[in-house]
């Protein structure tokens, strides 16, 4: 029978012997003394004697009352079912280099160990090592930007790039604030656009050919700014929204900003295509504008100030403007001239309107000269010197040849030229009389000889100019695309709206780094990856086929373009949590005219994922540089397991247990004159895994490595094949037979590398992981930006004990729907409950069709592993790696071709809405509190239900159930009404059965 071990003393247990052994004692007393004995009490030896005796006796029972427990465990052994080991827990550990502009290689080597302090203070340090050597890059991630091609939009979500705590699973996803992704021209004249005065703007496009716009797109025109985007609706648009060659007019904004695109600082006209709506996660082939334009043309209209002409003349005489005159004359004659000078009238393109205000307009009642006479039909010519001379000049007249207000517009001709003219050089217009004449209305009966003339008199004129500008093509036009910009040549044709040169799902990181790109030229990046799930709760590994157009590609920045860089990606692409490292090439350069790095600060990199056969573009929530995965084990090398006596089934047993992992056991061995000539001095049989490793010992022996297998039935003599034992740590050798014996020797067995350690003690939290145990150059500080998860204990004898039953059944293997939800609860001691059913039990949730051959194994942690929120205790969901741990269980016990599934729980929340009845001489305060408190407990999945263990799947409680709940509150009188709703996460959860029910949101009222 197995030794006993003493129970834990604890001052009840020890009160409860002592009792024990004193009622024992009193009754072998009483029984003495019936056989002559002295009483109890009389004889201190005799009673000393008694109280031995009894004490053995207890001993004796509670012995006895264990050998079912130990006959039930030797019959576990016997089946074959043994404790699930140790697992250690792991973390990514960040390692930050010291900052430095000089050159300096800082490589922290594998198994550096680094600790945590333990939950209770008298317990060591928990000491994590790393898996693998990392070389720390000198440089920083300061820049992410996420793009979705297929929606056209993007978003800044420098939030994963964050070392602060890991943000809980109901953050928004990635794109939640997402912008448009623009596709975008930019049209620059400032010789037109934006200048002062600016009263219409036109543009004239000659596209090869009429096209549609790509779907769900629509052009808007607008003015940019360094701070916004102001939008330009046109007042004329024949393009029919660039869908045709026409032109497009525009009212300018009093004032045009400038605005620098590309290291161009002016105003600039946009015109940019953008999506009308989100489209679902789908590609989307018409989303390319597939004309080309082939000519721009800017023209604008200018409005100058109104303003007096310079200067006039009547004839020769000179008039001063700043107060009424005569322009011809007091009598004016056929012939007479009225000169006008002004700059502008030599501007070519000028539009102008001379408006002209009379002192006596005809008909006027109240003049201080009679009104200007029509009854000569006066006929005013009006000309403008050009570089052909005098021109009649094409204009519109409203003053009827200064017989009424009114303004004269016209247009100053292209060959219009200064002249001088009464000794004065400048722009002139004219007017001459050519018929007719001022003739007054009514001739006096006693005029002598001339007639009595009314000419028009002046009372102000102005000068009110509208300068035409242009047609110019631009002077500098910019494409935006591929978040570029790309200078094109104004008199070749180009396309305005590139589609994008990668489609899919893009995620852009800037790097900084102050020594350049020598930092970073040839350098590995590692990288810890954790994946935004969207909140699915499903782990699959199936669904990757692992296809190159599936995988994601790693960019970087070069002098020549973007460049693929080698990945070594242990996140099954981006699916899970993991280290990615990735290879950059030389020639690393910043951004030129990027619109995400105007400034060039950045080195910049891209992870394209292409939609391939996957509908997730699997976006990371949190990403952090120079990481590498530790776990908690302690590396032991070379360590001696003792010597070899000749003899078959040998057992060794290792100074530390568990072990954790891989292990290289070797065997000290003579080497003869032949196995010189061999080089490895041994032959390898065909049962061997492979080559043998060989190391040089002391003398003509050589260390030779053996291989771990799991049972000698494939081993014949020659194999040098053990077995260990990873609970107890022993290592036992074959019997000569099947599998080699050692030779003998001294201390000739050794294990040169093993790793022990795990529990549940390792999930440290965020932070903790910080203290190196050796200094390593050039490393300032190190530190676990995410919890330490996975640890698990060995398991207790309770838990084997418990699945001792259904082992009978499943045998270690899953072959029906209970066996995958036994061996699930079997798998980690952090599942409290699991169940197996079909794929399309949860199609819903996969958001994929089910086949056949697909089962789902939904797993319920004893607590939330993803969110540290009140609300979410309710609702405990595994983290992904229980899911992954679990998967990894199953993987080794299921059926070939069955395609598993791991998903977290779905929840229907249950609400009570209730009207109490309270006592009158009872007091309410606290009354809701505890009423919901009470609710709440009792509808927890886990700890909840009528005897406190929990819902099973698909259970759900009757209204009967909470009348003795809330009747047992004091100063409740009685329960006037009380109804339940159900509310489901998602449409057919309650029909499907494999839901879980949580507290939901409770109405009580109390009258």
């Amino acid at each position: 029978m197995n030794t006993v071990q003493p129970p834990i003393i604890q001052p009840p247990l020890i009160r409860e012997k002592l009792r024990r052994e004193a009622e024992l004692a009193a009754v072998i007393g009483e029984q003495l003394e019936k056989r002559g004995f002295a009483p109890m009490g009389t004889d201190p030896l005799k009673d000393a004697t008694v109280h031995i005796f009894a004490r053995y006796c207890e001993l004796l029972i509670e012995r006895l009352n264990r050998v079912p427990q130990s006959y039930h465990g030797a019959f576990l052994r016997m089946l074959g079912a043994t404790p699930a080991p140790a697992i250690p827990a792991w973390v990514p550990l960040t390692f930050t280099p010291v900052k430095s502009t000089q050159n300096f290689t800082a490589i922290v080597p594998r198994s550096t160990q680094v600790s945590a302090p333990a939950e209770d203070k008298s317990d060591p340090l928990v000491i994590f090592e790393t898996i693998k050597d990392l070389t720390l890059v000198q440089a920083e991630l300061k820049r992410a930007i996420a793009v979705n091609t297929y929606q056209l939009i993007r978003a800044d979500v420098n939030s994963i790039l964050s070392t602060e705590a890991a943000a809980s699973s109901t953050e928004p996803a990635p794109l939640a604030d997402a912008i448009p992704l623009e596709r975008v021209i930019d049209i620059g004249q400032p010789a037109i656009i934006g200048v002062p005065k600016l009263t219409r703007l036109r543009l004239k496009l000659e596209l090869d050919r009429p096209v549609s716009l790509p779907s769900g797109c629509k052009i808007e025109w607008g003015i940019p700014s360094e701070a916004d985007f102001m939008p330009l609706m046109p007042e004329l648009d024949s393009t029919a929204g660039l869908t045709q060659s026409g032109e497009l007019v525009f009212a300018p904004p009093e004032k045009w900003p400038s605005r620098t695109i590309a290291s161009e600082t002016m105003p600039w006209l946009t015109c940019r295509l953008r999506s009308t709506a989100l489209l679902p996660f789908a590609p989307d082939q018409n989303k390319a504008y597939s004309a080309l334009i082939n000519r721009i043309e800017v023209l604008g209209y200018r409005s100058l100030d109104a303003v007096p002409p310079t200067g006039a003349f009547y004839n020769g005489v000179s008039l001063d403007v700043s107060r009424d005159f005569f322009p011809l004359g007091e009598r004016p004659r056929f012939g007479d001239v009225f000169y006008l000078l002004s700059e502008i009238f030599a501007a070519p393109g000028t539009k102008i309107v001379l408006d002209i205000k009379l002192t006596n307009p005809s008909g006027a009642m109240e003049s201080p000269i009679p009104p200007v006479s029509k009854k000569g039909n006066p006929r005013l010519r009006w000309d403008i010197h050009t570089a052909s001379g005098w021109v009649a000049l094409d204009c519109t007249d409203g003053t009827l040849s200064l017989t009424q207000d009114g303004s004269l517009e016209f247009q100053v001709p292209e060959d219009a030229k200064p002249t001088m003219l009464n000794g004065i050089d400048g722009g002139w217009i004219r007017a001459r009389l050519i018929g007719g004449s001022y003739a007054a209305e009514e001739t006096p009966a006693n005029y002598i000889s001339l007639p009595p003339m009314s000419p028009p008199a002046i009372a102000a004129m102005h000068l009110i100019s509208i300068q035409e500008l242009g047609p110019m093509p631009p002077e500098c036009l910019i494409v935006e695309s591929d978040l570029a910009y790309r200078k094109m040549d104004a008199v070749k044709p180009f396309n305005p709206f590139p589609a994008p040169a990668e489609e899919g799902f893009m995620l852009y990181l800037g790097l900084s780094s102050l020594r350049g790109a020598s930092a970073l030229d040839g350098q590995t990046l590692s990288l810890y990856f954790l994946p935004w799930n969207g909140g699915r709760r499903v782990f699959r590994e199936e669904e990757i086929s692992f296809k190159e157009t599936a995988m994601p590609r790693w960019q970087v920045l070069t002098a020549s373009g973007w460049r693929d860089c080698k990945v070594n990606d242990t996140t099954r692409g981006s699916r899970r949590p993991g280290i990615i490292e990735v290879q950059l090439p030389d020639g690393l350069s910043k951004w030129q005219d990027s619109i995400l790095d105007p400034e060039r600060q950045f080195f910049w990199l891209r992870i394209v994922r292409n939609a391939g056969n996957t509908d997730q573009p699997y976006y990371p929530r949190r990403l952090l540089l120079n990481t590498v995965l530790a776990a908690q084990t302690l590396r032991l090398t070379d360590e001696l397991l003792g010597s070899s006596n000749g003899r078959p089934q040998q057992i060794f047993y290792t100074l530390r247990k568990p072990v954790i992992g891989s292990a290289t056991l070797q065997v000290r061995e003579p080497v003869t004159k032949t196995d010189e000539q061999t080089g490895s001095g041994f032959e390898t049989t065909r049962h061997s895994p492979g080559a043998i490793n060989v190391a040089r010992a002391p003398g003509n022996e050589e260390w030779i490595s053996w291989s771990e297998v799991e049972d000698f039935s494939a081993s014949d003599s020659h194999s040098r094949h053990y077995i260990l034992d990873r609970l107890t740590g022993s290592v036992r050798f074959g019997d000569g037979v099947n599998g080699r014996i050692p030779p003998s020797g001294a201390n000739n067995i050794r294990l040169h590398e093993y790793h022990t350690g795990g529990g549940i003690r390792g999930n440290r939290p965020v932070a903790t992981v910080t203290q190196l145990h050796t200094t390593i150059p050039y490393v300032e500080s190190v530190i676990n930006h995410e919890p330490a998860a996975s640890g698990q204990d060995q398991e207790d004898f309770d838990s084997l004990n418990r699945g001792a039953v259904t082992f009978l059944r499943h045998r270690d293997r899953a072959v029906g729907i209970d066996d995958y939800a036994d061996l699930a609860n079997k798998a980690s001691p952090e599942v409290a409950r699991a169940k197996c059913v079909p794929a399309c039990h949860v199609q819903g949730t996969l958001g994929t069709e089910s086949k056949l051959g697909s089962v789902c194994v939904i797993v319920v942690p004893k607590s939330n592993q993803v969110s540290n929120h009140v609300s979410d205790e309710m609702r405990p969901q595994p983290s992904f790696d229980l899911l992954k741990n679990v998967k990894e269980f199953l993987d080794h016990r299921r059926p070939i071709g069955v395609d598993l599934t791991m998903l977290g729980p779905e929840y229907v929340s249950i609400g009570v809405t209730a009207e109490l009845a309270w006592a009158r001489d009872q007091s309410t305060a606290d009354a809701l509190a505890e009423c919901e408190k009470r609710l709440n407990r009792f509808l927890h999945p886990i700890t909840g239900g009528p005897d406190g263990l929990g819902w099973e799947f698909g259970q759900r409680p009757h209204a009967s159930d909470f009348y003795p709940l809330l009747g047992g509150i004091e100063g409740l009188g009685y329960i006037r009404a009380l109804e339940v709703r159900y509310e489901e996460e998602r449409p057919g959860l309650l029909a499907a059965g494999s839901f879980l029910i949580c507290p939901g949101r409770h109405e009580i009222r109390i009258c």
